[in-house]
């Protein structure tokens, strides 16, 4: 099987950085507007709990969000003909805080590899705002 084909949710991608800082502000900062138009878009706020969002660049319902570790969703780019599902999660410690997207349900291997370049921007974007 090719690399990032899965058996039972199709195509997959995952970028990750780890940061020389608490946990807490990077899952602040990646859920806060700022943070969230970098990965989704202007124009979102994500709700308390569960429950769907949307803006121009697409739709999509949040799954869970009862942590401040862990984020899944469902997200369908505008235009697209399929919605993928999302995970964002932080873990670690003080002096070493992980910060994962990942990305299922992708419908082909070039749709792959252009969300592998989108989320590779997405985290040099983040670094930067927490500079």
């Amino acid at each position: 099987m090719p690399t990032g084909l899965t058996k039972d949710a199709g195509w997959q991608i995952s970028a990750a950085h780890t940061f020389d800082m608490d946990p807490e502000d990077v899952w602040e900062y990646v859920t806060s507007k700022k943070g969230i138009a970098i990965w989704l878009g202007e124009g979102l706020e994500l709700p308390p709990r569960d429950g769907p969002i949307s803006n121009s660049k697409g739709a999509g319902e949040v799954k869970s969000n009862k942590t401040a570790d862990r984020l899944v969703m469902t997200w369908k780019k505008k235009g697209a003909d399929h919605e993928t599902s999302i995970t964002v999660s932080v873990s670690g410690s003080v002096d070493a805080t992980s910060l994962k997207f990942y990305e299922e349900n992708l419908a082909t291997e070039a749709e792959r590899f252009a969300q592998r370049d989108f989320w590779k921007g997405v985290l040099k974007k983040i670094v930067a705002g927490l500079e």
